[in-house]
Formats: C-alpha cells, sequence, structure tokens
C-alpha cells in the first residue's frame, strides 16, 4: 500500500508506477494489477479493495486482482486490509495520527504475518523549513479569529493555542527508525487499531489499571445484548509463559446448553476477531449482567475450550503439521533444478529452497509457463533461475514448532458471558 494525502500525487504516482512496468521487463509481473483508491466513489473504492486483499476485506469471495494500490487517507481507517504486509508513506502527513491510522490497516487482529513493514519518505534537508512554515500559517490564523471574533476562520481550525512541540518530537523519532510511535501510540495519535486503543485508553486510568491487575486469575462476568444475539461463553487463556493471549467463543443454546456440531461436537471458536467482538459489550457504561444458568454453563464450556487450546497448540508443536503443502508445479519447478541445475553451483540449493513455498496463483501460471519454456534441459533451468529473481521468490523460513505442553499448563485469565437482553426477565440474575 503506498499512502498520499493528496488525490493529484496519487494520480502522478499511479502513473510513474503504470510506465516503470511497461518499460521495465523485471517489473512485468505487475502489468495490471496496479489500482488507486482516492476520492468519494464508495461503490468503487469497495470493489478495488476487494480485489485488492480479498481475504480480508473481499470475505474471501472476491478474486486476487491487485498487488500494489496507491491511496488516500479514505483508506486509513475502517477498512481491513491485514492480508497485506507493506505500507509506504510517499509524503509526510502533519499530524502523525494518520501514520498510526495508516499503520492500523494491516497491524490488525486476524493478520497472516509475523511482521509488517512502514516505510515513510521525508523530506530530510527541509523538514525543519517545512515545520517552521506550518507554525507561521498556524499563528496567522489564530491572529485572524482574533481579530474578526469568529470561532473558526477556515474549515477545520478554531482560534485556539497550537503547540508543535509533541509533533516535532514524534517526527524526528520516525526520522531516527524509531518505531515506538506504533507500539504505543504518540501524543497526539491514536491507534489504528480499535481494540488496542479502547484498551490503552481505560487503562490510563491509574485506578482502574490497579483494579484490573488485582483481579485473580478466572474472574468472570457478563452483559446482556440487544437485539437477536446468541448467548455464549468467551475465554481469554494463557499457556505457561508465552506471552500471547488465547481466546475461546463457545457458544450456547437458546436454554443455556452448549452448542454441538452435526457430529455432537461442543462447538469451540477460535478466530480472535470473532472472540473479541463477541466479548466487546460496546463501552464502560454498558452494566453487568451474569444470569444463572449462563454461570453454571461456564465450567463446562471452560473444560471445552482449554481441551480445544490443548488440541491446537499440540497440532502446532508437531513440526510435520506446520509444512505447508507445495503446489504440484512448485515441486516441478524445485525437481527441475534438483536433477539438472549442477551448473549453478551454490545456487543450486537456494533456488531449490526459494521454490518449495505455497506462492499464490499468479507466480504458479508464471512457473508454469516458465516449465513449459523451450530449450535444453539447462536453458530451461536458467530461464527458471531469471524467473525466480524476476517475480522475487525467496527462501521460506521454517516455521518454529511450539514446545509440547500439557492441560495443566493452560490457566483461564478472565471470561465474559454473553446473554440476550430478552432472557434476563426470564431468568435469575446473579449480577447486577
Amino acid at each position: 500500500m503506498i499512502f498520499s494525502y493528496y488525490s493529484d500525487t496519487v494520480e502522478h504516482v499511479h502513473g510513474r508506477l503504470l510506465t516503470a512496468t511497461e518499460s521495465d521487463p523485471r517489473l512485468a509481473c505487475y502489468r495490471g494489477r496496479i489500482t488507486t483508491a482516492a476520492g468519494p466513489d464508495r461503490t468503487g473504492r469497495s470493489q478495488v479493495i476487494a480485489g485488492f486483499a480479498p481475504r480480508t476485506a473481499g470475505g474471501g469471495v472476491a478474486e486476487d486482482l491487485y498487488d500494489l494500490i496507491i491511496a488516500t487517507d479514505v483508506l486509513a481507517e475502517g477498512v481491513n486490509l491485514q492480508q497485506a504486509r507493506h505500507i509506504i508513506n510517499y509524503d509526510l502527513p502533519w499530524n502523525p495520527m494518520r501514520l498510526v491510522q495508516r499503520h492500523g490497516r494491516i497491524d490488525r487482529i486476524g493478520s497472516e504475518h509475523r511482521e509488517v513493514f512502514l516505510r515513510c519518505f521525508f523530506p530530510d534537508q527541509q523538514l525543519e523549513r517545512f515545520l517552521g512554515l506550518e507554525e507561521r500559517l498556524q499563528r496567522k490564523l489564530k491572529q485572524a479569529s482574533a481579530a474578526t471574533g469568529v470561532g473558526e476562520v477556515l474549515p477545520g481550525f478554531i482560534g485556539r493555542e497550537v503547540n508543535l512541540t509533541e509533533t516535532r518530537e514524534e517526527i524526528d523519532r520516525l526520522r531516527r527508525e524509531d518505531a515506538t510511535l506504533f507500539e504505543t501510540g504518540g501524543a497526539s495519535a491514536l491507534s489504528g487499531e480499535e481494540y488496542r486503543r479502547r484498551y490503552q485508553s481505560q487503562l490510563a486510568n491509574p485506578e482502574l489499571r490497579e483494579a484490573v491487575l488485582r483481579l485473580p486469575w478466572g474472574s468472570g462476568t457478563g452483559f446482556a445484548r440487544a437485539g437477536g444475539a446468541q448467548p455464549g461463553l468467551v475465554f481469554c487463556a494463557r499457556i505457561g509463559d508465552h506471552s500471547r493471549p488465547w481466546f475461546r467463543y463457545v457458544p450456547l443454546n437458546d436454554d443455556f446448553t452448549i452448542t454441538c456440531n452435526e457430529q455432537g461436537h461442543p462447538v469451540v471458536i477460535d478466530d480472535t476477531l470473532s472472540c473479541l467482538d463477541a466479548a466487546d459489550p460496546g463501552g464502560p457504561e454498558t452494566p453487568a449482567e451474569l444470569v444463572e444458568a449462563v454461570y453454571q454453563a461456564a465450567f463446562p464450556a471452560w473444560a471445552h475450550a482449554k481441551r480445544h487450546i490443548l488440541a491446537t497448540w499440540m497440532h502446532n508443536a508437531d513440526p510435520a503439521n506446520l509444512q505447508p503443502p507445495i503446489p504440484r508445479v512448485m515441486r516441478d519447478a524445485a525437481e527441475l533444478v534438483r536433477q539438472y541445475g549442477a551448473h549453478l553451483g551454490d545456487r543450486q540449493d537456494e533456488l531449490v529452497e526459494r521454490f518449495q513455498a505455497p506462492y499464490s496463483p499468479r507466480i504458479q501460471r508464471a512457473l508454469r509457463e516458465g516449465l513449459a519454456y523451450q530449450g535444453t534441459v539447462r536453458q530451461r533451468v536458467d530461464h527458471l533461475a531469471e524467473l525466480a529473481d524476476r517475480l522475487g521468490l525467496v527462501r521460506q523460513t521454517a516455521p518454529e514448532p511450539l514446545p509440547p505442553i500439557r492441560e495443566d499448563d493452560i490457566h483461564l485469565v478472565c471470561w465474559i458471558a454473553i446473554v440476550p437482553q430478552s432472557s434476563l426477565a426470564q431468568v435469575p440474575n446473579i449480577v447486577e
């Protein structure tokens, strides 16, 4: 993703990229796979977003059409683009909050990437001059506001004192490649991830933070949700000293018994975003409500959730289960290089490993065409090596298996029950 503040810049960058892909054979794989998102056309923008990130923004049904998208801040909020891994800020917004919001489009719950990357272009030699210009403009606007006696001189500006010290410090941190702004949020920045933002906001209250930290593990509560909500229980667990929390959502039937699938097995949902969405009461003003029948259901539900966590963890502790399925065309390319690529020397084994990965359909199509290249086997191997360089194929890091655990290594941190609002008048309530 490439972000710019101005639509004109988006069109300029788009045109330059189109020219580059047409003129440079190394960029041929991007031809027809670059798009833009700017302006008020919501319908067209939704189609572009789905084509760029079909798994996270297109519901998994859209076709993967684009590899690069150049956009204004119309994509900086409210869209799930965590299928992407890279963001480039082509220009530098005055308020670092926008950078954090942009970063939050890909640094989201449900991302399939271990790492995401944010890059910024800096007008390094002229940065201080630009910041000084901004300060003078703000001061003149403030003076104009005071002179005319109106509250707003220009849209978005009201006569108020402006302090650019924090902005200068945050921009300077970014220039030094200090990424803590995106981990903790800056003085003028909100997290781009809604759940993290709300969590940090609540824990900013020292008394609330202390109360939360004093809660014993296994603490639980509940709330009522209006509408046709399904009752259920969400559990947050920790495994040994592993830092990442594990979430499980166990839906309940209308009579508060545990929901089972067609095979009679309890339904346990492990998608983190689904768990957090189910556990979301909407805000701190929502009162605590815990129905006795749901409280009793929490005990067997946790037992099922715990077994599900154990099974998932142990699956990932077996190295054999972590090997991704390699498409046939990738295996064929690797085998051709393995048999006839001795002339490559040290590059032979490296090239074989670069092919051993579950690449996208676009890369598979390119490799399929490469395997059909007319020539001797040596020429075909050389052609595949050139193709691998052009497509940017890299050696895939082997996933690290988890250490084995036992069921008593899984600890319940907290839990929350969800009941429909309509149920409160029909069953006993033990928390009010």
